[in-house]
């Protein structure tokens, strides 16, 4: 958490304006302080648990899918207001 909490400060994002993807205990502090947790399939269920979202598993490029998920609707929200 302490990493995306200064990378956050550093290029002035808002933390709940950011992503955290993992699959394991070293990325718990980071979920709990992103705006969105994006946790991959493989995960045990305690990490599941922290997340926003549940993607593929790692092995079936869950980050990739996450991320066309995520950025594809912010895409439509635009397209819808125009």
């Amino acid at each position: 958490g302490t990493a995306l909490e200064t990378l956050a400060k550093t290029l002035n994002i808002p933390l709940d304006q950011t992503i955290a993807m993992g699959d394991d205990d070293n990325d718990r502090s980071m979920f709990t302080c992103a705006g969105l947790s994006v946790v991959t399939s493989n995960a045990r269920a305690d990490i599941k648990e922290m997340a926003d979202m549940i993607a593929p598993s790692n092995d079936s490029n869950g980050v990739g899918e996450a991320i066309d998920r995520i950025f594809g609707r912010l895409e439509q929200r635009k397209e819808t207001k125009k």
